[in-house]
């Protein structure tokens, strides 16, 4: 995860001159690049999804951004075979994007993303219960009680991240 995200920060600079799809294309195709492992390569994924998605919309609001991670989601649950109870990244990204979602009908993009934060953030607490079904997480069974998915928790920070990125926007 390191080696990827020092990858996309030393980006950073040029996405200041793109467009929002182009960023995302960028995003993901950097962390496809760096090779930092599955959490890496699904997130990458999914950002490359999202851009796709996103050439569809007009307008950047709370429910067409909503369109836009269900349509990554679908695709990233489709790649990636793993889904909610796992114990994997998608502990995290799924609640996630659920919540954004159902809060986006208010038509509040703030209050989507905090409702994406809090289930980012319970999705990330909760696999310290559970007991790996895919990932490397597999590989120690019970042994793994009783800490977090490395995938769900650097993905809970990435989302922690952007929500207090976009309160400093408001």
């Amino acid at each position: 995860m390191k080696k990827c995200f020092n990858a996309v920060r030393e980006m950073l600079p040029e996405w200041r001159e793109m467009g929002n799809t182009e960023v995302l294309e960028s995003a993901g195709m950097t962390l496809l690049a760096a090779g930092g492992g599955t959490a890496t390569t699904l997130l990458g994924f999914f950002m490359m999804r999202a851009a796709g998605a996103a050439k569809n919309e007009t307008v950047y609001d709370a429910e067409s951004i909503a369109r836009i991670l269900n349509q990554a989601l679908a695709s990233t649950l489709e790649k990636s075979q793993a889904g909610e109870g796992d114990k994997t990244l998608m502990d995290v990204l799924v609640p996630a994007v659920r919540a954004f979602s159902e809060e986006a009908a208010n038509d509040d993009i703030f209050a989507a993303a905090g409702a994406a934060a809090k289930a980012s953030a319970e999705g990330a607490r909760a696999t310290e219960q559970m007991i790996a079904r895919r990932g490397r997480g597999f590989y120690v069974a019970d042994r793994g009680l009783g800490t977090a998915d490395p995938g769900a928790a650097s993905l809970n920070l990435i989302v922690q991240t952007i929500y207090k990125e976009l309160l400093k926007e408001m």
